[in-house]
């Protein structure tokens, strides 16, 4: 007895005729005919009372329509359960960004999750990349956001956007729009060490240009060299997503950089052999629309590299 049988014998049940369940069924009346006598074969009761107008139900099969309904009502439920949690998550979600990215994605996304996924018990990790990458091998974040990736065997990526980057200042000209890259030695960079994805992109320009930039020995987190910065104390290198809304204000003023054009690939990194719960898929989901919006919206400039997912 399984499932189907049920479901046959329900509709010929509700029908009292085979020929007109094997209609509502799509099955030849012939194997439906086959399939109840089964059912009664193994039943070792008879379910029908067949007449030349149909069939009725005999208190056997009236006993078996009563389970038949609600072992197939059951299953219904727990049906509809399983797509509601599928809809509707619930578990821990770890996920870190950069600090640049965290700026422009941290509050639609947690606003996306408290209202849409309340049962989501979502944790975003923010820092600088070198230190996130071993928080990831650690096993205790489920993705996160690096730049110009190469990742170990332990880790698949997923490339998402190339970011276009600036010179960023208080008094920078407001008549340019663009700033050579060999032009950029003039000024005092406030910038992350090698260790970093910044520090190594700007390492790399510099060993590729044959041109030194100018660095100051201060080490700061993002925010504090924002400060600086704002200011006037020094300069820096940033993706829009990090200035955007410091420029339209008139804080800062922004030069994108080119010959060569300064960018950083920005991917999702995440464990290769551990299966992403419901919960890490669906936040990842909205991480990527997220940066999607942002993108369309000009916080942050660059070349989206997503398909249509």
């Amino acid at each position: 007895m399984n499932t189907r049988l049920f479901v046959q014998f329900v509709t010929v049940a509700n029908a009292e005729n085979i020929s007109e369940a094997a209609k509502r069924l799509n099955i030849a009346q012939p194997a439906l005919s086959h399939a109840i006598a089964t059912l009664e074969s193994d039943l070792g009761v008879k379910l029908f009372e067949r007449h030349r107008r149909g069939v009725t139900l005999t208190e056997a099969g009236q006993t078996l329509l009563e389970r038949a309904e609600f072992i197939l009502n059951e299953i219904d439920s727990a049906r509809d359960a399983v797509r509601e949690k599928a809809s509707n998550p619930s578990g821990k979600v770890s996920i870190a960004l950069p600090a640049s990215v965290s700026y422009v994605l941290a509050r639609p996304m947690c606003e996306r999750i408290m209202r849409d996924y309340p049962l989501i018990n979502f944790h975003l990790e923010e820092g600088l990349t070198g230190n996130l990458l071993q928080a990831m091998r650690s096993g205790s974040l489920d993705a996160m956001i690096d730049f110009d990736v190469n990742v170990q065997n332990e880790m698949k990526s997923q490339a998402l956007l190339k970011e276009d980057l600036y010179l960023v200042g208080a008094n920078l000209p407001s008549e340019k729009s663009e700033i050579e890259f060999k032009d950029l030695s003039a000024f005092l960079l406030h910038a992350p060490g090698r260790e970093h994805a910044m520090g190594r992109a700007l390492l790399n320009y510099q060993q590729s240009t044959g041109i030194s930039l100018t660095l100051a020995s201060l080490k700061l987190a993002v925010h504090p060299m924002l400060q600086l910065i704002e200011a006037g104390l020094g300069y820096s290198i940033s993706p829009w997503s990090l200035i955007y809304d410091k420029v339209a204000k008139g804080d800062l003023q922004a030069l994108k950089i080119v010959e060569p054009e300064l960018h950083r690939i920005v991917h999702l990194v995440y464990p290769r052999l551990r299966e992403p719960t419901a919960a890490t898929k669906l936040v990842i989901d909205i991480l990527k629309q997220e940066i999607k919006a942002a993108h369309l919206d000009g916080r942050w400039r660059g070349t989206l590299l997503m398909g249509d997912e």
